[in-house]
């Protein structure tokens, strides 16, 4: 039976794989790094199987060089969504005299029991090579963070659209979307912005920019609100930017 790898590619495994990792749940994309290590008597084979799955993800070692999932298979890392508190992704290229030389990237995945049950993925890579040359604790930092988002994106839909609503922790404020709103909740006060009088919705670099329709900027005051947000320091930036764009109908996605 076959499954596709991080590059899209047909992979072969044995048939009874595809149901055997409990926690993920049947496996979507299933990524195998393979070693060969030298011992005393030979070469020992060893491989890390990377899996994404419909309930979870989840890291695992194995000895041998066989396909099958249930042979002397390690755990190293198995976690489902529905663990997952939130998710950070931070990905930074960096320029050096004015060209593009790398890019680092960081996956931080904090489930409900708190900071210190953290998943995290991190490392450095040129995005300019081909898919096969990317590091693959990136490819799948990429994979965690598409199908987590659409496992909380579901939860969200459910809350709005019963007239609750989901919040966005940054460090000193929350983010309070709802079906017809974007609040800001401060200390001392919260912005509320109903979407039908959002006069303009921009970003400038990282950061995005909300003003109401009586927003205007004088010399020597301000009338109206405007609220903005470092996209950079917000978890769940993914699930935000799709649901924000669901709902107030501005394509920022």
């Amino acid at each position: 039976m076959s499954i596709k790898n991080f590059y899209n590619e047909e992979i072969e495994i044995t048939e009874d794989a595809l149901f055997s990792i409990p926690k993920t749940g049947q496996i979507l994309y299933l990524h195998i790094k393979y070693y060969s290590k030298s011992k005393f008597f030979g070469r020992q084979e060893s491989s890390t199987y990377y899996i994404i799955g419909k309930d979870g993800f989840g890291i695992y070692e194995k000895k041998g060089d066989n396909n099958s999932l249930n042979d002397n298979l390690q755990i190293i890392t198995e976690i489902r969504y529905d663990e997952c508190e939130f998710i950070f992704v931070d990905i930074v290229d960096i320029i050096t005299n004015g060209f593009y030389t790398e890019s680092t990237f960081l996956f931080d995945i904090i489930t409900k029991e708190g900071f210190d049950s953290r998943f995290e993925l991190s490392g450095d890579f040129n995005k300019k090579r081909e898919i096969k040359k990317l590091p693959i604790e990136y490819l799948f930092g990429k994979k965690i963070e598409k199908h987590l988002t659409e496992y909380l994106m579901k939860g969200l839909i459910y809350s709005l659209d019963k007239g609750g609503h989901y919040d966005f922790r940054m460090l000193d404020y929350t983010i309070r979307l709802s079906k017809n709103s974007i609040s800001f909740v401060k200390k001392k006060k919260e912005n509320i912005y109903k979407f039908d009088e959002i006069k303009s919705v921009y970003s400038k670099g990282t950061k995005l920019y909300i003003e109401d329709k009586d927003f205007q900027k004088k010399i020597f005051k301000t009338i109206g609100k405007r609220d903005k947000i470092n996209i950079n320091l917000l978890v769940n930036k993914r699930l935000f930017l799709l649901a924000f764009s669901k709902y107030s109908g501005y394509n920022i996605y």
